[in-house]
């Protein structure tokens, strides 16, 4: 089940594989939540870790399908925000 295979792993693997490992994951995770609502699934940290593991997964086929990697679409902050000595705006305080 992919709530074992690490990232690295996951980009490896065909989409049509990460497919079926999705649809595998939120069959597990709808089991689980139920199991956990009735109280008769003792482990909620398992619960925790597919769901993270499904995100990741569909993660990693958002960025297959789209050819980048989501950390390259991350936006940098521009350098004016960060310089404090960066010009300010001529609006001047509200008169008091």
């Amino acid at each position: 089940m992919a709530s074992h295979t690490s990232a690295p792993e996951m980009r490896k693997m065909q989409m049509s594989d990460l497919q079926s490992e999705a649809s595998d994951l939120r069959g597990s995770i709808a089991k689980m939540s139920m199991g956990l609502a009735l109280r008769s699934e003792k482990d909620s940290a398992e619960f925790r870790r597919q769901k993270r593991s499904l995100a990741r997964l569909l993660t990693i086929m958002h960025e297959k399908s789209t050819n980048e990697p989501a950390a390259e679409k991350i936006a940098k902050p521009k350098k004016n925000a960060l310089n404090p000595r960066a010009k300010r705006s001529k609006v001047s305080a509200p008169a008091k």
